[in-house]
């Protein structure tokens, strides 16, 4: 059954790739299809992905070394690892059982709320926007609560096994939580690490349960998992009175989930909350090019003209004074699309049209206004002379799809991360530290650059007893 159903969903993927042609499908009988995949792909997803996690790396292994050197410092560890066998025990001769210990649900507490800053998504939105009259803080929060709460599972588990290795592993790695328990132990958590956020209030039982439902897989909902490679839930109802909770799914995607289920709950404010992201975007862009390029002119929200009629708008816009660099950024804080083939030939196919018309419409003004017109909408003095003007788009999580837009010289994309590696490689590596020498590197690094091409290796056969598909390169045909 299980083999059956990843068949069944390996061919809808395709079928979603070729709907965003990135391959094609012929019928060569009944029940027989050819999948024609090109000679040569060029992953530049996985190059923005690459770049992604070397900095999630940097800033777990940040992480790692703070916690071990406050361990080293207090002892903790050796105090953890005490409290841990002497608080589990084995549960009626084949599962486990722990006692709770304030000291063990502070400590985890606080490793799962630094575990989950690094998870893609974590700051998609400021944490005082609301969904469904709930902040999005107590919605992290409890998402934090449960990661701890698998956390904390799985080293219970590892001590159980030195003090009763007979025990079987799959015996004792789910978490069941009564509902009203659960509701209990989350409004008395939060209320007492919550005080040390800026901007907490009091989370109430009504709260709580709003949460509970936005977190969790149930019979009434269960049609959130419907779209393709659904982010994967980690509460999930088993009965009127129990939860059964995953320790993985916590740990794999637990922000995803969150975002999705916030869509599906609360479309209304999810759109609301949007519009207010780049304003975000704004203010982090400048906080960055103040650090590491210090001495430009930053101007937000830049409204262009043509005869009269508004074109389109600039988000930012940083300037050189010195030497008359000026650079357009225009800034996209999209959601990412997961695994969703069709939301991701939605999202990429939306963008590129987006940014092919901000640069049509951006170069048309400034090659038909004149210097002083310019420099009257950068708000900029009459003395400036303007030698060169440069555009960049930067999204928030995917950029690659603007590969095949007219980018020119002048032209660049980058996606958040890319940005900040970007400045960062001004610092080590032989460049000027001006803005043309940002822009230079933001142009040498984009995906499409920097992507590896990939042959496929060999041809596949899949087959169930009603249905067969074939994998061919497109030279074979």
């Amino acid at each position: 059954m299980v083999c059956a159903l990843g068949f069944i969903e390996h061919g809808r993927r395709f079928a979603q790739a070729a709907l965003a042609g990135e391959c094609e499908i012929s019928r060569l009988s009944e029940r027989q299809y050819d999948v024609i995949l090109p000679d040569l792909i060029f992953n530049m997803e996985q190059h923005e992905a690459s770049v992604e996690n070397h900095y999630t790396r940097i800033q777990r292994q940040q992480l790692d070394k703070a916690i071990e050197d406050e361990f080293a410092r207090k002892d903790t560890k050796d105090y953890i690892d005490v409290l841990l066998k002497e608080n589990v025990y084995v549960f009626k001769d084949h599962f486990i059982g722990y006692d709770a210990h304030p000291a063990l649900d502070d400590f985890f507490f606080g490793l799962a709320n630094a575990e989950l800053q690094s998870y893609r998504g974590y700051d998609t939105f400021n944490w005082l926007v609301q969904f469904g009259g709930v902040t999005m803080q107590k919605y992290m929060l409890v998402t934090a609560f449960f990661l701890s709460l698998a956390l904390k599972h799985e080293r219970f588990v590892s001590a159980l096994l030195e003090k009763s290795p007979e025990i079987r592993l799959r015996d004792v790695l789910t978490i069941t939580k009564e509902k009203s328990k659960l509701e209990e132990n989350i409004v008395d958590g939060l209320n007492k690490w919550g005080p040390s956020f800026e901007g907490f209030t009091p989370l109430t039982p009504m709260e709580a349960k709003i949460i509970l439902r936005v977190l969790s897989v149930r019979r009434d909902n269960n049609s959130i998992l419907s779209s393709s490679m659904a982010p994967m839930p980690f509460l999930i109802e088993y009965s009127d009175t129990a939860w059964i909770t995953s320790t993985a799914a916590v740990q794999i995607g637990a922000v995803d989930f969150l975002l999705n289920s916030l869509r599906y709950n609360f479309a209304s404010d999810y759109d609301r909350n949007q519009q207010k992201r780049e304003g975000s975007m704004q203010r982090a862009l400048r906080r960055l090019l103040n650090e590491d390029l210090p001495g430009l002119t930053l101007v937000e929200n830049v409204k262009i003209r043509c005869d009269g009629k508004t074109l389109t708008d600039i988000d930012f816009a940083a300037i050189d004074e010195d030497d008359g660099t000026v650079v357009l950024f225009q800034l996209k804080h999209q959601d990412h699309y997961g695994g969703d083939m069709r939301r991701r030939s939605s999202r990429g196919g939306r963008l590129k049209n987006e940014v092919d018309r901000w640069l049509s419409a951006v170069r048309s003004w400034v090659s038909k206004e004149n210097t002083k017109d310019i420099k009257s909408a950068l708000r900029l003095k009459k003395s400036f002379t303007c030698q060169r003007i440069f555009f960049v788009t930067i999204t928030k999580h995917f950029a690659h799809f603007i590969s095949s837009s007219d980018l020119r010289d002048d032209a660049a994309y980058a996606t958040w991360i890319q940005l900040f590696d970007a400045l960062n490689r001004m610092g080590h590596e032989e460049r000027p530290n001006t803005l043309v020498g940002f822009f230079e590197i933001l142009q040498q690094y984009m995906s499409h650059k920097m992507a590896r091409g990939f042959e496929l290796d060999e041809l596949d056969n899949y087959h169930l007893p009603s249905l067969s598909f074939r994998i061919r390169h497109a030279s074979a045909k």
